[in-house]
């Protein structure tokens, strides 16, 4: 919707824009595992209204790559949901002209965010930001001087049934602790499964038939194959993130109880588990994650690991096995 600084939209407008704004990364890009979908879109002209209100917004908005953005795309995508805002976009730079960014610095000290909606936890700091989905699991998201690094917990193999952390938990466990050096972010996690469903032709021709049943059959469909995971019962990942903003580093501890003897334990890689076509989508980290899930985790009691984040290369990661 359009609308002048009179009209109360523009109200919502700036408060969502202030916390799509910090997911902004030094590379341009916006989200990572941390999010739903693992996937995101930049729809660009709700921005630009928003960056016409405000300098500091401007400035964050203006770091968006969107040729990044749109490189990860199909033509559902951008058809549909980008195309419309994309002509708009356009249109207004053209009437307009770009947001002002003067009177704007960047602020060298370390901010701090949780979105108690999202169980995100955001802190950033010119040219580092880290993100953490509380609700996943504690899988993180860093992007540190050009170098991204990705975390995505673990997988349990049993059975036959492969379960993940980094699965959306709709009551997660979390607990937050501040001070004026350090912050800890504690998350006791399950591991959960989505049901499968191998896509072919005559299964998409055939639901698209059964949507004419309505929206009863659609919402049935989501919540048994997308939103409504199982879970495996007595088994949860407990993760401790530190994060040392003097030190400026990230310790990573992690414990898991309730395993049996024969599961297979191993380090979760970017892909998604969901039944989403949108999470196979590249994105920044994922080959840094999908090489750490060639290793074999050591965790009969503990893992604990520091990662430096003072300009150190990220793949200086430091491990450490405690009995």
């Amino acid at each position: 919707m359009d609308a002048d600084s009179s009209h109360p939209t523009i109200n919502y407008l700036k408060k969502m824009a202030e916390l799509i704004s910090i997911f902004v990364t030094p590379l341009g890009l916006v989200g990572g595992e941390f999010a739903s979908r693992s996937t995101t879109y930049v729809l660009p002209f709700g921005i630009i209204e928003a960056a016409y209100t405000s300098p500091v917004l401007a400035s964050r908005f203006a770091r968006i790559d969107l040729l990044k953005s749109y490189e990860k795309l199909d033509d559902r995508y951008l058809m549909h949901y980008c195309l419309p805002s994309l002509a708009m976009a356009a249109l207004q730079l053209e009437r307009r002209g770009p947001p002002d960014l003067s009177g704007h610095d960047e602020d060298t000290k370390w901010s701090r965010m949780f979105d108690q909606d999202a169980h995100i936890y955001a802190c950033q700091r010119d040219n580092t930001v880290i993100f953490i989905g509380a609700n996943k699991g504690g899988a993180f998201h860093i992007e540190d001087r050009g170098i991204t690094y990705t975390d995505c917990g673990f997988r349990i193999e049993r059975s036959g049934d492969v379960y993940a952390t980094c699965v959306l938990d709709e009551d997660p466990e979390i607990s937050i602790s501040e001070d004026a050096g350090t912050v800890a972010v504690r998350i006791r996690a399950p591991f959960q499964r989505y049901g499968t469903l191998v896509a072919s032709s005559s299964k998409t021709v055939l639901l698209r038939l059964l949507r004419f049943l309505g929206p009863t059959f659609n919402s049935y469909f989501k919540k048994t194959l997308i939103r409504n995971p199982q879970t495996l019962k007595g088994v949860h990942l407990n993760r401790c993130l530190q994060i040392d903003f003097e030190k400026n580093e990230l310790t990573v501890d992690d414990t898991i109880d309730g395993m049996d003897r024969l599961d297979n334990l191993t380090i979760s890689p970017s892909a998604s588990l969901r039944l989403v076509p949108s999470a196979k989508f590249y994105q920044a980290g994922e080959e840094e994650s999908f090489l750490r899930s060639l290793e074999t985790p050591s965790l009969d009691n503990r893992h604990r690991r520091v990662i430096p984040l003072s300009g150190s290369p990220i793949a200086e990661v430091q491990n450490t096995v405690h009995e």
